[in-house]
């Protein structure tokens, strides 16, 4: 309903179960641009690293979207909160 593709949210699914400091999963996903967007919510410089935190989820997104068919790559992104974009090699068919 949403038109995010099965496989991504089968990973943003994925990206729940994941652990991250304090358990306050900081990370959000969302499609730009025809890629899936992890960012984090909060101000940078707290007391745990959000960053590190999305890496942890980045790691299980991309774990579910391959169970799915779907290889890709993560580009670094320079944002303040986005942290990175996954940019799928193909997607099933």
């Amino acid at each position: 309903d949403d038109g995010w593709p099965e496989w991504a949210r089968e990973g943003a699914s994925s990206a729940l179960l994941a652990p991250s400091a304090v358990n306050r999963q900081p990370w959000r996903f969302h499609i730009k641009d025809g890629f899936v967007v992890v960012s984090h919510e909060g101000v940078d410089g707290e007391s745990h690293p959000k960053r590190l935190d999305c890496g942890i989820a980045m790691l299980h997104f991309e774990i579910a979207a391959r169970s799915r068919g779907v290889r890709g790559s993560w580009t670094l992104l320079e944002d303040a909160h986005e942290v990175a974009e996954f940019r799928p090699a193909r997607e099933p068919s």
